[in-house]
């Protein structure tokens, strides 16, 4: 019989930093017979353990167990099933969770279908658990909310009158919740919860529950949202409203700006020094909005691109000018009409992933790097750097730039983008040496 042991050893749990340190057990957690679906250490230190029975949160230094809860069981990720032809693997970890069953969607394995996506927020202690889960930057259904450091239920989503959720955003810097979504008599309602027990902070009505999205907190008195109300059209009015942090109240809404859908598209924001705000939400392009009041100051033309994907190149503020990622190309804006004042001289053969102001220019990384000049877009290196994958870690030092790639690392001289490949290696052993 095999019993199934956890066991952390002090390279990993003390962080001694070389990977040629000895490892020096410190603690075990045994299991029995019972097979560790999934374990994960916590944002604040804690290390979360899946078993078929129950959900465990043990402590980082003893090992000890912290809490447990028996509603929520068989915690683990799915992969592709080899006898299926449906790829089930979305890199999330699902739960079942008593009393929290999903309909379902797709696929072999009834548990994964069925259960509760989990997941923690960064730097907090905060678990969150959703059904109805549609995928990266949409909407579930239903959330729960746990504290890992107690493993109590802060708040279940079905318990603040929602009897679905449509819309779900989390300030980090506010502890707090915001939550859109129907009650049972099939109006919409826009929560505030605190973030730290659970407590309804208030609660309003709204009418553009439709298609609703948090789009983000510009400042310290207000979130921007966008929804659809019915006026009697096909398709209805997409707005963008103001609501105040404090108490609710909607305090303006722009109609007729978007011609597309906002809802299942990343979200670029930027707040300017004049009370005014640059959003980036649909193929429409950018647009400049007043704070204060709404009034729409400029709107870019002649735009067809989406915005970035989540994790992607965001905008760039300067003195004079704005630099949007546009598809494969960036264009530079002027900040006080939105007009045009450049396209970048080729576009990149990827969408850019990264954007930033250096002091040698205007830095944009897809899978090929180049540095441009800010006033004109033109390049400021003989030619773009390699081709380097877009998930590789890039290190900003003085007037180089560090990539580290799968198996290779490289250095970019700033000022001529000269590139010099400073070690080849394999972390994996698969390739003799």
């Amino acid at each position: 019989m095999q019993r199934h042991i956890f066991t952390c050893a002090l390279v990993m749990c003390a962080l001694v930093p070389t990977v040629f340190a000895q490892e020096t057990t410190v603690w075990e957690y045994n299991t029995g017979l019972t097979r560790i679906g999934h374990f994960e250490v916590t944002p604040l230190g804690s290390i979360f353990v899946g078993r078929p029975d129950r959900a465990v949160a043990l402590d980082q230094f003893t090992g000890q167990a912290l809490w447990e809860r028996d509603d929520i069981q068989g915690c683990k990720p799915r992969a592709d099933d080899p006898e299926t032809a449906v790829n089930e693997a979305d890199g999330t970890i699902r739960c079942q969770v008593r009393g929290m069953e999903s309909r379902g969607t797709f696929g072999s394995d009834v548990d994964f279908r069925t259960g509760a996506r989990f997941s923690s927020l960064p730097n907090t202690n905060l678990g969150m658990f959703e059904t109805g889960f549609r995928g990266i930057d949409r909407t579930s259904d239903r959330y729960m909310a746990i504290d890992l450091d107690t493993g109590d239920t802060l708040w279940d989503s079905l318990e603040l009158s929602l009897e679905r959720t449509r819309g779900y955003f989390y300030a980090p810097e506010l502890n707090r919740f915001f939550l859109a979504g129907e009650d049972a008599a099939e109006n919409g309602l826009i929560v505030s919860v605190d973030g730290s027990d659970g407590t309804v902070l208030w609660q309003r009505e709204t009418d553009i529950i439709d298609r609703f999205k948090f789009l983000g907190i510009p400042n310290g008195r207000q979130f921007l949202a966008y929804g659809k109300w019915d006026d009697g059209s096909r398709n209805g009015s997409r707005t963008l409203v103001s609501i105040g942090l404090s108490d609710g109240v909607e305090q303006w809404r722009a109609e007729g700006l978007l011609r597309n859908d906002a809802n299942n598209r990343n979200v670029l924001l930027r707040t300017l020094g004049d009370e005014s705000a640059v959003l980036y939400i649909t193929k429409d392009g950018p647009f400049r909005v007043k704070l204060d009041s709404g009034e729409v100051l400029w709107q870019a033309s002649r735009w067809n691109e989406d915005p970035p994907d989540p994790g992607a190149a965001g905008m760039v503020v300067g003195e004079t000018l704005l630099y949007v990622p546009n598809g494969k190309d960036v264009n530079a804006l002027y900040i006080e009409t939105g007009g045009n004042k450049w396209n970048a001289d080729d576009r990149f053969r990827d969408e850019p992933v990264d954007m930033r102001m250096l002091s040698g220019g205007l830095l944009v990384r897809a899978r090929e790097i180049d540095l441009l000049d800010p006033e004109t877009g033109q390049s400021r290196w003989r030619e773009r750097t390699d081709r380097f994958d877009e998930e590789s870690q890039v290190l900003f030092e003085g007037d180089s730039i560090y990539v580290a790639e799968e198996e290779r690392l490289s250095v970019i001289d700033l000022g001529t983008g000269d590139v010099a490949r400073l070690a080849e290696y394999d972390l994996d052993g698969d390739d003799p040496p």
